[in-house]
């Protein structure tokens, strides 16, 4: 039985597997793209709904107390050619779970992602982590859809766990914040179809990918800079 880096190092050798070709996947992202109606446009603070300025603090928070606040930073920082400077930065307390989920397919680990939309992603769509949600979002604070596949990163005992970290969110922007990063490997039979904006690409095929650029975002690429760290 072939070990864990074995079934890595053949993922990663692979560029067409009997998953997804490459140029499949390209017609596929095209594809997504295309049927994409998502539609972003810059508002007025006023015009948003379920959010208001304190009147206190002036923070910008949401109705529900959820998600995060907008605050404002004073930053002092002594030798520096600025050594001080104000902004305002996100205040997000709760823990993301940003995961990738692993299935084998003729002995070749592939890795489950989605195209994902954001607003602030160059050109809409980019590809995510099977997981990439606020703590807010999965349990659904906003009364939207359930985020799929988040019972394999809420309960990751259940299956084969092949990392599980925590990493600090950009600093910049966020103040304190941090998200729990995991890898989950799981039976072939364990999964169900995936919906058609998800696809399952083996780790050659990730890393051909991150050469260009605005196809895999921030998310993917740290969780795929995990793998070095995975046991044998």
């Amino acid at each position: 039985m072939s070990t864990l880096q074995e079934r890595l190092v053949r993922s990663a050798a692979t560029v067409d597997s009997s998953v997804t070709l490459l140029a499949d996947f390209q017609r596929w992202f095209r594809e997504r793209v295309d049927v994409d109606e998502s539609r972003v446009e810059i508002i007025p603070f006023e015009a948003m709904r379920g959010w208001e300025f304190t009147p206190d603090t002036h923070n910008l928070v949401h109705e529900t107390g959820r998600f995060f606040t907008v605050e404002g930073l004073r930053v002092r920082m002594p030798g520096p050619p600025v050594e001080e400077w104000r902004q305002p930065i996100l205040h997000q307390p709760e823990i993301g779970i940003l995961g990738i989920l692993v299935k084998d397919f003729d002995g070749v680990p592939h890795f489950l992602i989605q195209a994902k939309m954001e607003p602030g992603n160059h050109g809409g769509l980019q590809l995510s982590p099977t997981v990439q949600a606020t703590r807010s979002n999965y349990t659904r604070v906003h009364k939207g859809r359930a985020v799929p596949y988040v019972e394999y990163f809420q309960q990751p005992e259940r299956h084969r766990v092949l990392a599980d970290v925590r990493q600090s969110e950009q600093g910049g922007r966020f103040f304190h914040a941090f998200n729990r990063y995991l890898v989950v490997e799981t039976e072939m039979s364990a999964v169900p179809e995936e919906p058609s904006h998800y696809r399952r690409m083996a780790v050659r095929q990730l890393l051909d990918l991150i050469r260009h650029s605005h196809y895999v975002n921030v998310e993917a690429r740290t969780l795929i800079a995990c793998l070095h760290s995975l046991p044998v």
